[in-house]
């Protein structure tokens, strides 16, 4: 009879050899490898990648122009150089859902499909993915991993949350696709409580993954609670979706005993920007997207100036984002860096952060909870909510209409019943909900001190 350790150690093996499969035959590996290959060569070569930058531009401008109702009423054709975007509107996730029809192809490409953000700003945007740009993410998606050292194989510990993936990776299909078709573990990061964390901790002591790959904050969080515990496989930990501040870095290296690389991206497009080994910015990835820093007036700031951060994405067909502003602050810097690779890196000034609510039980309540919470809920144009003690919390909701009983009732009965029954929430309607000074909309705001073994 083999022994237990040898059964699993021969488990992983398969669970390895399938996940390295399924990237080849399904996923579609030896293209993603190729392209970036392709990618990596561009963002080494300065004037290659100007050529590239210019003939994307000018296709994408070319089609939504004939197809997108928008631009059809722009004057597309003079913009064929970066430097020409500023003759075209900057477009905010306002104006995507007032008027979602003039921003859509029409026809939209074959296989085209629905999709829709987390409300990171309190309110979600539904838009579409087409083929080519969904192949397209993938390969930004896994140009990332590879610079971690993630192959795909390794394997990876997911701490991670939206209501669609949590669900598809409850079922069985989801849970076999996650162990044999990626070889990773996936864990919740909406709610987080004592037991939930020492089974996440108790399932990655017993697997020893590779990566960790998980909202900053989760990651901070999971780091704290493996403190006790030896990873003695692990490699790296990437971190998105929140500001990852120095101090955190410090504390999740410190623990883990690993570097941790960030990323910058979001649902409509994928991943925009990603650190390289020499942890110094975050690398553009400018032969799939332009960035732009504008100033409150949409002008475009000097180098090392921070400012709004407005992307061009060059796949996008079914609904382009072009000139998008994501309503986060950075800075950019050019020049070549210790890695290799020259153009333009991306700092961070006050990326996304969630923050993350402590209920009267101790369990953790991640931000991105409430974003996903208020998907339900017809007629918010934006909420807030404010943890004031360890009991209290308000919301303040900007809606079109008046705020009736019902919507109330459920949203306090869900906040109970999913958070913790001890919680005291009100409700207040208000016409408008400030920025911070930095531009950055804060859906969540705790002011509860958050203490997780330190």
């Amino acid at each position: 009879m083999r022994a237990p350790k040898e059964s699993t150690a021969h488990a992983r093996d398969f669970a390895a050899l399938t996940a390295r499969a399924y990237y080849n035959t399904v996923v579609g590996g030896d293209r993603i490898d190729r392209e970036i290959e392709a990618g990596e060569m561009l963002l080494s070569d300065p004037s290659a990648l100007r050529l590239h930058v210019d003939a994307r531009l000018r296709a994408l401008l070319d089609d939504v122009g004939r197809s997108v109702p928008f631009y059809r009423t722009l004057d597309c054709s003079s913009v064929r150089h970066p430097d020409d975007l500023r003759q075209l509107p900057v477009i905010t996730r306002r104006a995507l859902q007032e008027s979602p029809v003039d921003f859509d192809a029409a026809p939209r490409p074959s296989g085209s499909t629905p999709c829709q953000t987390g409300g990171s700003t309190g309110t979600p945007l539904s838009f579409w993915h087409d083929p080519v740009h969904r192949a397209r993410m993938r390969v930004d998606l896994y140009r990332g991993y590879h610079w971690c050292g993630y192959q795909p194989g390794d394997r990876a510990l997911f701490v991670w949350g939206s209501d669609y993936d949590a669900r598809a990776h409850r079922t069985l299909p989801g849970r076999l696709l996650d162990r044999f078709g990626y070889n990773r573990c996936w864990a919740n990061a909406f709610r987080l409580d004592s037991a939930d964390m020492e089974r996440v901790i108790a399932a990655a002591a017993e697997w020893q993954p590779d990566f960790i790959i998980a909202y900053t904050t989760s990651a901070l969080l999971v780091a704290r609670s493996l403190g006790a515990h030896k990873l003695g496989r692990l490699r790296g930990v990437q971190v998105t979706a929140e500001l990852l501040t120095p101090t955190v870095r410090a504390a999740i290296e410190e623990i883990l005993g690993t570097p941790v690389f960030n990323r910058y991206g979001c649902r409509e497009v994928g991943n925009i920007a990603h650190e390289c080994g020499a942890h110094d910015g975050l690398h553009v990835f400018e032969d799939s997207h332009l960035v732009e820093i504008l100033d409150d007036d949409g002008n475009p700031v000097a180098d090392g100036v921070p400012g709004r951060i407005v992307m061009t994405n060059f796949a996008s067909r079914a609904t382009p984002f072009i000139r998008y502003d994501l309503g986060d602050i950075g800075r950019l810097r050019r020049g070549r860096c210790a890695c290799g690779r020259s153009g333009a890196r991306l700092d961070l000034v006050e990326g996304r952060v969630g923050e993350i609510v402590t209920s009267p039980s101790g369990k953790w309540i991640h931000g991105e909870f409430f974003t996903h919470l208020f998907y339900k809920v017809d007629g918010v144009q934006q909420f807030r909510v404010v943890q004031e003690t360890l009991h209290r919390l308000r919301i303040e909701i900007e809606c079109d209409g008046r705020l009736d009983e019902s919507t109330m009732r459920f949203l306090d009965e869900t906040i109970r019943r999913e958070g913790d029954p001890a919680f005291h929430v009100s409700f207040e309607k208000v016409v408008h909900i400030p920025r911070s000074p930095s531009g950055k909309f804060r859906f969540v705001e705790s002011q509860v001190p958050l203490r997780v073994g330190l």
